[in-house]
């Protein structure tokens, strides 16, 4: 007797069925990802001397610069926000800054992290190996 409902279904392999999900979510996060402000790529950042850096630090433009993992951020516009105080950070303009920030006075955390390199404005070419960011074996 028939119902006239579906008969001899097949099912679909459930690797296909989890491929299809994983596809949708990939398309999902590439939404949310092209929704987010990221960091210049390094390739699009103007390579320049220690001395360069040290110029721009000392500039009559109020600009505020500090050299962390060679590479130069404008901070001006944190420096008043950063919670470690004015001060300490000011301390560090024109200064490379990488061992205070890696631990030396605090090992930031990832967020710190992100939101440093959005401050990036150019790579200092004399960066050499960073002793405090070697792995221990």
């Amino acid at each position: 007797m028939k119902c006239g409902l579906a008969s001899n279904l097949k099912k679909f392999p459930d690797n296909e069925i989890q491929k299809g999900r994983y596809t949708m979510t990939v398309k999902a996060l590439n939404e949310v990802r092209d929704s987010i402000a990221w960091p210049k790529d390094r390739t699009q950042l103007p390579i320049i001397s220690f001395e360069e850096y040290q110029q721009m630090s000392n500039g009559d433009d109020g600009r505020q610069f500090v050299l962390i993992a060679g590479f130069v951020h404008d901070v001006t516009d944190f420096i008043d926000s950063h919670p470690g105080g004015r001060a300490l950070l000011k301390g560090q303009v024109g200064k490379d800054a990488t061992v205070p920030f890696h631990g030396g006075v605090h090992a930031h955390n990832n967020a710190a992290h992100n939101l440093l390199a959005m401050m990036r404005v150019a790579i200092c070419e004399q960066g050499g190996e960073v002793e405090c960011l070697k792995k221990q074996l």
